[in-house]
Order: structure tokens, then sequence, then C-alpha cells
């Protein structure tokens, strides 16, 4: 089989290795196989960052809720997810996972706020999402938020002005009280 799959300490986080086949030309890899990880996808996402940006952390608001195929193209980048769920015995919990290109992607269900920051001089980063992106369901969490105390692999983190301005924890959750 090409493909590894270990789920991650927060229910259904997956990370995913697939093996890669190289040769004098080059290598090969599998990104995706419906067979492995039964997921249909909506759209693909691509980013380049440079050192030390956080993206995130973000979600859409159900019935648009995201899952997300995370793959590093290049780079090392640190992945940030927090339990968005209410009734997850790991709610509000979050998890960091290094992702490295050719070694590591990482599944991301529905009902998760994700986000990234990068470790190597730059990445390109692909992310396949379950539902296509709707300007209305976006939302947020800032990324230093106190209460969820995340280590952040960077820090001095470049940032947008709109991940600058996202809400903190507390805000969110009364939000979706």
């Amino acid at each position: 089989m090409n493909f590894t799959i270990e789920e991650l300490e927060l229910p259904g986080i997956l990370l995913i290795t697939s093996k890669l086949f190289r040769d004098n030309r080059g290598h090969f890899q599998e990104i995706f196989k419906n067979s492995v990880l039964n997921v249909e996808f909506q759209q693909c996402n691509f980013s380049f960052s440079q050192k030390d940006v956080i993206r995130g952390l973000h979600y859409q608001e159900p019935p648009n809720a995201q899952g997300k195929l995370i793959v590093p193209i290049t780079g090392h980048v640190q992945d940030v997810v927090v339990d968005l769920r209410k009734n997850s015995p790991t709610f509000s919990q979050h998890l960091c996972v290094e992702l490295k290109c050719q070694e590591s992607m990482l599944y991301v269900p529905e009902g998760f706020a994700h986000g990234f920051a990068v470790k190597s001089e730059s990445a390109h980063v692909m992310y396949m999402c379950t539902q296509e992106y709707n300007p209305n369901a976006e939302r947020g969490i800032k990324y230093n938020d106190p209460q969820l105390d995340i280590p952040w692999a960077v820090t001095q983190p470049i940032l947008s002005t709109k991940d600058s301005n996202l809400p903190l924890w507390q805000h969110v959750i009364r939000e979706q009280a």
C-alpha cells in the first residue's frame, strides 16, 4: 500500500504519509486516493508563504464547514488544529503537527479551526476542501489566544490584517452559544 494513515490525539485528525517513488528523472507521489480516504473534495487551494508567516486559525460555519487535506508541496510548516465540536470530549483542545514536503499530509475533518506557521524559508501549501469557500460562513480565532495557549513555532509572526483582527476564543464560544 502506498499510504500510511495514523489517527492522532484529536479524533478524526489523520496524519498521512505517502510512498515516494524515486528514479533518475526525479520522484512521483500519490497525494489522494478515494479508496484510501473516502472524502469528496469540492475546492483546491494553494498558498505561498515566507518564513514566519502564520495563516489562521480559520474555519467555516455549518452547513459550509470544510474538511481539509493539507499538503505541503515545498517547505516545512507547523500545522495547528483546534476542536470546535461542542459535543466532542476534546472540545477546545488543540494539536500541533509538523508537516514537511514529500513526507506528510494532514486530514482535518469538519468541525476544526485550522492554521499553519511556516518554519522553512518559504512554503507552498495545497489544501483540498470538502466545501467551497463561502465568505458569509468564514470565521476565525486569533492565533495567540491566551486561553488556547498554542505553542506556535514562530516567535515574530507575519500576519494578514484579517488574521490580526480575528476574535479571541471566548468570543467565538459566545457567538456559538
